[in-house]
Parts: C-alpha cells; structure tokens; sequence
C-alpha cells in the first residue's frame, strides 16, 4: 500500500497531517513525519479525518516563522515552513542568510555554491556513515515569491517553531 494522508476534517491542511499504516477494520496511523501511532475502528477514523489528494499535498505554500534549536539562538532565525513536523519537530527551510548563521552556531556547516547544498560535518565523534548531512537547495513558493532555501536540519535536528503550541492531541 503506498501511504495515504488524511488531515482532520474541521482544521486546515496541513495541521493534524497524518499518515495512514494499515487499514482494515482499524485504521493505525501515526502524525506525518513520525510519531507514536493510534488505532481508531474504519468508520469513526473516516468520520473525522478526510483523504488528502497528493496534488493537495504537494500545493500547500510555506509560510514565514521563527525557529530555534533547544533556545539554542540568541534570537530564533527566520524561516519558512509548509507547518508539517517530524517526530513533533519543525521542518523547517532557511534562505542562504541565515544558514550563515546556523554556520556561525556550529562551525562543521558550509555551503558549497557549484553543487548548491549546504553541507554538514558532524566531527570526529559521529561514525563515518552518519558524519555527514547534505542538504540540496529547493525552490519555495512563499506569498506569490518563489524563493530559494534549504532544508537544514529538517528531519534531523529539534528545531521548534517560536510561539507555535503544539497541536497534538
């Protein structure tokens, strides 16, 4: 089965994202980018959580925000998000601006401009298959602008949204 999304009927996409694991007469689905799962019978899952269209999925525009790392900035760094969370963090994506920023915060993080990716060296004390992380360049659609950003940390680190409550239920 390839994953299928549902978001609750009365909010907005793409809060309360889920990702549907097994269905039959319990549906087990788990918040779009990982977390705990829960099993609702097939009929009262579908009476509060609808289909998601891939298309639907993929239109939704980013957003600007704040974001930090465990209070780790002296001021969180601008931003922008789709509002999707891994595992309850933010993912969010960074314009050039500020990825110098985190750089200057974690001195293993440069941008290479020939391959357009960010590139991050965990150090010495990670083991060589998890050293390091790239992070590719992608264009985003934010209040009519397409800008470019990269995903730093996105997937990876805790980057939490500032003044963002968690939605969780």
């Amino acid at each position: 089965m390839n994953a299928e999304h549902y978001t609750p009927r009365e909010r907005a996409l793409p809060n309360g994202l889920v990702t549907v694991l097994t269905r039959g007469d319990d549906v087990i689905f788990a918040p779009y980018g990982g977390g705990f799962t829960r099993t609702l019978p097939e009929q009262e899952f579908l009476e509060h959580f609808r289909f998601v269209e891939p298309s639907e999925f993929e239109g939704v525009e980013y957003r600007a925000g704040q974001f930090d790392l465990d209070d780790y900035f002296e001021t969180p760094l601008h931003g922008y998000t789709r509002g999707l969370l891994w595992n309850g963090f933010a993912e969010p994506v960074f314009e050039l601006a500020q990825v110098a920023q985190i750089a200057k915060a974690f001195p293993g993080i440069a941008y290479n401009p020939e391959r357009d990716m960010v590139l991050v060296d965990q150090g010495d004390s990670v083991e060589d298959d998890c050293r390091y992380e790239l992070y590719a360049g992608i264009s985003i659609l934010v209040d009519g602008q397409i800008k470019r950003a990269y995903p730093v940390g996105t997937g990876c680190w805790t980057w939490v949204e500032a003044g963002i409550e968690d939605e969780s239920d």
